[in-house]
């Protein structure tokens, strides 16, 4: 089972997600609203990592939006 720990939503079903998939797996999956794919952007047990592309991802696709 797999647990979304945060969430940014942008414009037409974009999105950006950190996502813990087991005890020590997470990661940041990047959907675009031009393709609508599903992409992966960390995948690791590193937390602050994790993080750290998560609020880079979300910073991008919120500039998308203003």
């Amino acid at each position: 089972m797999f647990e979304i720990l945060k969430q940014t939503d942008g414009m037409r079903g974009s999105f950006v997600r950190l996502i813990r998939l087991g005890p020590d797996d997470l990661t940041v999956l990047v959907r675009s609203s031009g393709d609508g794919k599903i992409q992966h952007r960390y995948v690791g047990p590193d937390s602050s990592k994790a993080e750290e592309v998560f609020n880079l991802e979300s910073q991008t696709l919120l500039r998308r939006i203003d």
